[in-house]
């Protein structure tokens, strides 16, 4: 059975380049993956007020971060958009809109993994800051629905992600992350909506692995078929700087 969905622990914007791990463990998974016709980016750097999608012919890329080597900022990666998407998502997302915006460092540094050679059509779809977790779950079920037309939905964030709490040198992963990360996978495994849905009842441990909402909410988007009969499988379960869970999950 090959895998429809993936959320990728992107870590930091230099991880397809000094991190092998994380390489190889993209590398690994994407003869997992089905052939797509277009890959549906969700991001957890493109927050919107509203809904939207991206409608480019050809998709540039943005460098949006700051104080790093200069070689990031060179960074080439020439994909095609597919704005004939825009009515199979306005019939699924009526107030859903076109917006030309290029492929911010969440989506291509995982793309750019999977997809090196960039020969299939690439359209980001936002995270609307107005919604909730259970929101954003009932757009996830939503998306899927793409997927019976050979859409693949490529998501990206990170389970924890606490960039003030990192450790540079890398040398222990803080308890709070463990932790929080198992209770999210394993409620993946045994399909506990109410605490993906709901992961501040988790307390301090939850507070600490997700102090802003916008790198686990690509998680819900990757999970929109979990009510289904389907495979779940995890890769990449590892730390960078011993906060920002990097654990990958392929959905079917």
């Amino acid at each position: 059975m090959l895998f429809k969905s993936i959320f990728a622990g992107h870590g930091s914007p230099t991880s397809f380049l000094d991190d092998p791990i994380y390489v190889q463990g993209l590398q690994a998974i994407r003869p997992k993956l089905i052939n797509p016709k277009c890959i549906i980016v969700v991001s957890a750097h493109f927050q919107t007020d509203g809904l939207y999608f991206t409608n480019n012919l050809e998709n540039p890329l943005i460098y949006d971060f700051y104080g790093f080597p200069q070689e990031m900022y060179q960074i080439q990666y020439q994909t095609q958009g597919y704005p004939q998407i825009e009515n199979e998502l306005k019939n699924i997302f009526p107030n859903n809109q076109g917006v030309s915006r290029g492929l911010d460092h969440g989506s291509w540094s995982v793309l750019k993994v999977l997809f090196p050679e960039g020969n299939v059509p690439i359209v980001g779809f936002s995270l609307d800051a107005n919604l909730d977790f259970s929101g954003h779950y009932k757009q996830a079920k939503k998306l899927w629905e793409l997927t019976n037309n050979n859409y693949l939905i490529v998501t990206s964030g990170n389970i924890t992600h606490n960039l003030g709490k990192m450790d540079f040198a890398g040398n222990s992963t803080s308890n709070w992350a463990s932790e929080f990360k198992n209770k999210i996978t394993e409620a993946i495994v045994n399909k506990d909506l109410d605490l993906l849905l709901n992961p501040y009842k988790l307390g301090e441990i939850a507070r600490l692995a997700v102090p802003t909402q916008e790198h686990y909410l690509p998680l819900l988007y990757s999970l929109g078929n979990l009510e289904n009969p389907g495979k779940i499988e995890f890769f990449n379960d590892y730390f960078q700087y011993g906060t920002i869970s990097m654990t990958g999950v392929l959905s079917s």
